[in-house]
């Protein structure tokens, strides 16, 4: 509904904030450089990817990681969307455009 906003940071944390006041309500730490972020259909989840390769999906109502997409790149992801309830597309720097399912990846 556009009323949470989602930024990554060079210290490895993605902010959850209110888009009207842009207070940070939550964030999540991830273990390297935060460079993409993108929700869920339901605004309760959000993905990121990082610099060391990693993709996550948190539950962002407990700042808790969900999911982790696994060994799927090499270098930093660059690029993360959403593509529908349960599936993610990842594209990193090592050319690799990834899908994963967060019901499979855990």
């Amino acid at each position: 509904d556009g009323r949470l906003l989602a930024a990554g940071d060079a210290d490895g944390n993605a902010h959850v904030m209110d888009s009207t006041s842009g207070s940070v309500l939550r964030a999540v730490s991830a273990d390297a450089a935060v460079r993409a972020t993108a929700w869920s259909s339901e605004e309760s989840r959000l993905v990121t990817g990082s610099d060391d390769g990693a993709v996550v999906l948190w539950d962002v109502t407990t700042g808790s990681a969900v999911s982790r997409a696994g060994e799927k790149h090499s270098a930093e992801v660059r690029s993360v969307s959403s593509r529908g309830p349960n599936e993610w597309l990842s594209a990193g720097l090592d050319g690799v455009v990834a899908l994963w399912d967060d019901r499979v990846a855990r």
